[in-house]
């Protein structure tokens, strides 16, 4: 009878959470400009490679290999795997096997007559000791039947929130990488300026000496040199900001890499001169653009995820039914084990009648999580 029940029972669901309604393109009205672009194309994810620069490549790759908090995102993701294995392993039943030894003396009253010879008969008062063995070996299984979805609400929420730790890592990733490029170039600009003020300075310097020659010549006054040695004195003023900006920009590309700053000059570094700008890729519709973002769909993932919570927390406050089936050998002595076989089956439907709230409160905070994800 309890078979049937479970049965008959499973699969009831108390909270449903809707599937994905994808978005139909065909039904919004597009701008001009939109109406030709393809709606589902590929783009490179090494698109960096398009400056074919072998430093630029480097950096990237030591990026995302060194870069501490990638290493912990990856971490999160191995964790998340983790519970989805987990959430799994509910639906299978748990075996457990089980060995003891149990030997014990107990005294108890017989209540047998002795002989006595001036009262004839007489109960002995004394204890008598008794010894006591029991060997039981058995396995049993154990198997909840999942009645109102929470195992599957379970599973489904720690699928969710795999997938979305996954998505969060491909953006961080993402991220890393765009990081590195923009840190590259603005890297090689600092240096390009500062052989453009080195130029500067020389020929500031140059202009100076020819001042002083026409000076020498009565062809310049006094003003004219002490303005020119003011112009080159501001040119070489700035040179310590220039090196300054370099070595942080150089610094912050070593920690992104998960280095120490100190190794910063010891890295690749870009050229004095920046590359010549690509062309932009064609990314289709701005719509479908948005759908590849991993940060977004990994926010869309983790709502269902916080749903999927409030189906555990409602099927939470539902009867349980649990199988348990066990078999082995049982006897009073090691050497006759074998030979007294044991089984026992049992079906335990435990509902839950006053937790002073706590369920309840679990519904409460699980739907409120799940309106701020949603915010």
């Amino acid at each position: 009878m309890i078979l049937s029940l479970a049965l008959a029972t499973t699969g009831c669901a108390v909270h449903t959470v809707e599937p994905d309604q994808p978005l139909e393109l065909g039904r919004v009205s597009l701008q001009s400009a939109f109406e030709r672009a393809g709606t589902e194309r590929a783009l490179d994810a090494r698109w960096w490679s398009v400056y074919a620069d072998e430093g630029l490549d480097q950096a990237v790759e030591a990026a995302v290999a060194g870069n501490l908090d990638l290493a912990a995102a990856y971490e999160r993701v191995q964790q998340a795997g983790a519970a989805v294995r987990q959430a799994g392993a509910a639906w299978w039943p748990s075996l457990d096997l089980s060995v003891s030894a149990n030997r014990q003396r107990m005294n108890i009253y017989t209540g047998d007559f002795i002989p006595d010879e001036a009262a004839g008969l007489v109960s002995d008062p004394g204890p008598k000791g008794i010894e006591v063995g029991s060997y039981p070996m058995s396995v049993a299984a154990t198997y909840e039947v999942d009645l109102w979805g929470r195992l599957g609400h379970a599973q489904s929420g720690a699928k969710a929130r795999a997938r979305a730790g996954a998505l969060d890592a491909t953006a961080m990733t993402m991220t890393v990488r765009a990081q590195v490029v923009d840190l590259w170039f603005a890297l090689a600009e600092a240096k390009a300026i500062k052989v453009l003020m080195d130029q500067q300075i020389e020929t500031a310097q140059t202009y100076l000496s020819l001042t002083e020659d026409r000076f020498a010549l009565g062809q310049a006054s006094t003003l004219d040199i002490r303005q020119q040695r003011r112009e080159l004195a501001a040119l070489k003023a700035e040179l310590p900001l220039l090196d300054a900006q370099r070595e942080v920009l150089a610094q912050q590309l070593a920690v992104l890499s998960g280095r120490s700053p100190s190794t910063a000059r010891d890295a690749a570094q870009p050229e004095a001169s920046l590359p010549e700008a690509p062309t932009v890729p064609d990314i289709g519709v701005p719509a479908e653009l948005l759908r590849r973002r991993p940060d977004l769909v990994a926010l869309e993932t983790a709502v269902r995820a916080a749903d999927h919570d409030v189906g555990v927390a409602l099927a939470a406050r539902f009867p349980a039914l649990r199988l348990t089936a066990s078999t082995g050998y049982q006897d009073r002595e090691v050497g006759n084990l074998f030979g007294a076989w044991v089984w026992n089956l049992m079906g335990n439907l435990t509902a839950p009648l006053f937790d002073g709230g706590r369920r309840g409160a679990e519904v409460d905070r699980r739907r409120a999580a799940l309106r701020e994800s949603l915010l």
